[in-house]
């Protein structure tokens, strides 16, 4: 009868072992069945057999199946012992004394067997001569080994126990083990011995000696129960000195404390695979990962297979065939695992083959198991929010930068080149290249604030640049430095387009302007439909009607108006269609409290299909009740009327005299200016151009007559001709009298521009052409623009705009011109004889605009030397001047201020900044006001 042996790997020191195997009694380990499980070499020798054929065989089998065998062997009775025999090869019997010691290590019986052939031949002491092996053993054996009888007396010790307990061996003798015994270990020494008293054998067991010299030693001791050949008890024990073990196993504890605390809490489970069989141990914290208790999980690979997530079983796969191979020194695999919920949890598995078979198979496999759900989890986030960070920048066309100071090396991200109209594959520029992408002016702008940003001071500001397309584009660059030593290692920061922003914060600022002035207004403005239906109105407009906003959306422009407009408005309809515009023109709006409002209506069609109407209405009533008094008062009052007429006439003489000698005074300047240009002229060119062309004409008629008839060269005539290049003089010449003839033009153009200036013939209020009498006071001025005495040339820079003809008086506006401009040029000539800089120019900038229907703007701009504060509090003070001594009267500008503010009911304003420059501005309107002084007195 045969058995499969059982897997036999009990926790026993190792002293058991090496005992186990040298002993010279046979000892035989029987499992709870029955079954031999360890036969050590002195079993072998008495039966005969080798152990492969003792393990697995049966107790029975073993001591009672053959007819030959003496031994008796009774199952089932504790402390069992006898004698018997076992034939020899030879013939001869083999006597054994055995003993069964039951459940000797956890349920295992030990049989021990002794060879007593020798006894039952002759009778000898316990250690006699034959047993010179034994001996031999006993005296040389590393562990302490011990007979003691029943009450603890010691009769035999060998070396290694005196060198252990510190007593000699007469020493020992006198005492017992009670003596080497601590008093802490009494009560474990007494179930020790009933053990040994019911069993047979004691331990392996742990419990400390007295040495002599009074420390303690740690022990680790096993024993069994003998018969002595007097027939008495006695009990052998083998003793091992553990005082070494003990500190290594102290040190293992922390040691897989330390480690058992830093799994725990790195939240790290382990795990223990045996590829070849499919076994595989979990601990309780990798079980409890996945909310499992400890004995939930079936302790195989397909349990741990069955929870991993379907998607990550080809990558796990690949990773564990990668390490089988050899191809990679460890396995790691991050996956999804389901958890007891049925939920899933990123975990990271790593581990190593630490064990292979015989044929070279992998039969240990260890791991650790880590939770990482929270860092995976957090990744995605981190994955998705910088997804979502990305499309954000590419939304708001951000992107970031940076420039390392050492190598001067740019680095940008890809929204950094779609904003400067380039892609990512064209690569950085160099910074040089770079800032070429600015003009002059914003990339001093840029190398001014990565200066200041190199200094540790952090930078915002808004730049722009031209795209290839000419297309304008507006950054905001943003700049910080990172700091190494306390030096600057890297410049960086973000760029983002603010192209969209910059131009919908324009239309808004223009879309608020407009805004405010149509609420602002004085005058009604209404936007309706092409068939009349309100749709915007401004305050003024809802106060002058009675009617809310919400009411007039309500209504349409046929419910204002009275029946007896209704053919006019048709007619103005048609005009409006037809044109564009109607108006302006009178009608009556009908009052919601029922009266009537006189009004005045401007009005043009709009929108893509021209079907919307914005209409400014001015409320007349004033005017028509004024209108109506004036009337009345003039019927009234005809006779006083006749005299103020009179009055008025007077005064209308006394004010043309004083203009008069105004205008006088300023043609005084005027030609001083004009005597430099057309003395010379007039001299030499009007008196003898014409003659001068026609000897020149004789004169090379003659000559060329005498070339023609003359066949004989003469050299003196020859060496004439040569020497004043007569052809050239002929070729020549005639420019010269053309050139004259342009100087004389010239001069018919300054009597034009004086005559212009001057408008000495027309001293009424007329419409006339603004432009054409600032280019006239400009050809007057000429030869101080043109640079006069060595000084430079002044630049004049006309920005003229679209401006209708304009009612004035303007022999006196050009009085204004000329002042205005004299006092620029003036003020340049100051700064270039300061000499300030080598490279500046002086410029005077014209400037005309429309500012409304009703009004236009003159400016007048200088780069000269400008005025300060004081200065500028009297400038229109009479007899006040900032020019030297001797160079002004100080009536230019008080006369210039009262011809355009009370001749004209304009304004007369300036600007200027010390060492800058100043800027005069002329504001008129396009009719003289009823209230302007001019008017009243004409």
């Amino acid at each position: 009868m045969s058995h499969s042996p059982q897997s036999f790997n009990p926790q026993r020191p190792d002293a058991f072992d090496a005992l186990f195997a040298v002993t010279s009694d046979g000892l035989l380990l029987f499992d709870p069945d029955g079954f031999c499980q360890a036969a050590n070499p002195a079993a072998c020798d008495l039966f005969q057999m080798s152990s492969d054929q003792l393990i697995g065989c049966h107790r029975r089998d073993i001591l009672t199946s053959r007819s030959d065998r003496g031994c008796a062997e009774v199952p089932g009775l504790l402390g069992d012992s006898g004698e018997g025999w076992l034939p020899r090869d030879n013939g001869t019997h083999c006597y054994i004394d055995y003993r069964t010691c039951c459940n000797f290590l956890d349920q295992y019986d030990l049989l021990i067997l002794r060879d007593i052939t020798l006894q039952k031949q002759a009778s000898q002491p316990i250690l006699s001569a034959s047993a010179e092996n034994l001996k031999s053993l006993f005296e040389r054996s590393p562990f302490g080994i011990i007979l003691n009888a029943m009450d603890g007396q010691f009769v035999e010790a060998n070396p290694a126990v005196l060198t252990l307990t510190g007593y000699s061996l007469e020493e020992l003798k006198a005492l017992t083990y009670w003596d080497l015994t601590p008093e802490d270990y009494a009560d474990d020494e007494a179930q020790q011995l009933d053990s040994l008293q019911t069993r047979g054998h004691y331990g392996p067991y742990r419990k400390e000696y007295i040495h002599k010299q009074g420390h303690r030693i740690p022990i680790e001791i096993t024993g069994v129960l003998i018969t002595g050949t007097d027939g008495q008890p006695y009990i052998w024990s083998m003793i091992t000195n553990i005082s070494q073990r003990l500190e290594a196993e102290r040190a293992l504890e922390e040691s897989h404390i330390r480690w058992q605390l830093a799994l725990e809490a790195a939240n790290i489970g382990t795990w223990d695979w045996n590829p070849q069989t499919g076994e595989i141990t979990f601990d309780p914290l990798m079980k409890a990962m996945l909310g499992y208790e400890a004995y939930e999980l079936k302790n195989h690979i397909e349990e741990w297979e069955s929870r991993l997530h379907p998607d990550d079983l080809p990558y796990i796969n690949q990773k564990l065939d990668e390490h089988f191979q050899g191809i990679t020194s460890t396995y790691q695999s991050e996956h999804r695992t389901r958890c007891k919920d049925g939920s899933y949890k990123w975990t990271l598995d790593r581990g190593q083959i630490v064990d292979y078979n015989e044929q070279g198979q992998p039969i240990r496999f260890l791991g650790i198991y880590q939770d990482i759900d929270e860092r995976k989890t957090n990744e995605l986030a981190l994955r998705r929010v910088t997804q979502q960070l990305q499309k954000a920048q590419e939304v708001a066309h951000l992107g970031y930068w940076s420039f390392d100071v050492a190598t001067e090396t740019l680095t940008w991200s890809d929204e950094v080149f779609y904003i400067f109209g380039m892609t990512p594959d064209m690569g950085e520029p160099s910074f040089e290249e770079h800032l070429k992408v600015y003009d002059p002016e914003q990339r001093s702008l840029v190398l001014e604030h990565v200066t200041k940003a190199k200094e540790g001071i952090s930078q915002n500001f808004d730049s722009h640049f031209n795209l290839p397309n000419h297309e304008t584009r507006y950054i905001n660059i943003r700049i910080e430095t990172e700091w190494q030593n306390q030096k600057a290692i890297r410049v960086f920061g973000i760029i983002i387009d603010i192209t969209d922003r910059h131009t919908e914060e324009a239309l808004r600022a223009s879309e608020e302007k407009l805004r405010s002035l149509f609420e602002l207004s004085p005058l009604g403005i209404t936007f309706n439909q092409i068939d009349g239906k309100f749709i915007e109105a401004n305050a003024t407009f809802c106060k002058m009607v009675g009617y809310s906003l919400s009411e007039l959306n309500a209504l349409h422009l046929r419910d204002l108006t009275p029946p007896n407009h209704e053919d006019f408005e048709a007619q103005k309809l048609r005009e409006l269609q037809k044109k564009g515009r109607y108006g302006p023109y009178q009608k009556e709006y009908i009052h919601k409290d029922g009266h009537r409002v006189p009004v005045e209506i401007t009005g043009a069609q709009v929108g893509n299909a021209q079907d919307y109407v914005w209409s400014i209405i001015i409320d007349i009533t004033e005017r028509k009740q004024a209108e109506a008094q004036l009337q009345q008062l003039l019927k009234n009052s005809e006779a006083k009327s006749r005299e103020l007429q009179q009055a008025y006439r007077e005064l209308q003489e006394a004010q043309l005299q004083l203009v008069q000698a105004e205008k006088m005074s300023s043609l005084g300047q005027l030609v001083a200016g004009i005597a430099h240009e057309i003395n010379n002229p007039i001299s030499f060119i009007y008196g003898n151009l014409e003659p001068a062309s026609n000897y020149a004409q004789d004169l090379l008629a003659l000559i060329k007559l005498y070339q023609t008839h003359s066949q004989e060269e003469i050299p003196d005539i020859q060496r004439l001709s040569d020497t004043i290049d007569l052809d050239f003089l002929v070729e020549d010449f005639p420019k010269i009298i053309q050139s004259m003839k342009m100087g004389a033009s010239r001069i018919r153009d300054i009597v034009t521009s004086l005559r212009t200036f001057s408008r000495l013939d027309e001293a009424d209020c007329k419409a006339v052409d603004l432009h054409l009498n600032l280019e006239s006071t400009l050809v007057l001025l000429q030869n101080r623009l043109n640079g006069r005495g060595g000084t430079p040339e002044i630049r004049v820079i006309k920005q003229y705009g679209n401006l209708p003809p304009i009612t004035c008086y303007i022999s006196l506006l050009n009085q204004v011109f000329i002042n205005l401009l004299s006092n620029a040029i003036d003020a340049i000539e100051i700064k270039q004889r300061q000499r300030v800089s080598p490279e500046y120019q002086g410029v005077i900038t014209i400037t005309t605009t429309m500012t409304s229907t009703t009004e236009v703007l003159i400016t007048i701009a200088d780069n000269g030397k400008g005025m300060t504060a004081h200065e500028q509090s009297r400038l229109f003070n009479p007899f006040f001047t900032t020019k030297p001594i001797g160079q002004g009267t100080g009536m230019g500008l008080p006369t210039s201020y009262q011809i355009v503010t009370q001749n004209h009911g304009g304004e007369l304003g300036f600007s200027s900044q010390s060492g800058v420059g100043s800027e005069f501005h002329v504001r008129l309107p396009t009719t003289i006001p009823n209230e302007s002084a001019v008017h009243r007195h004409t």
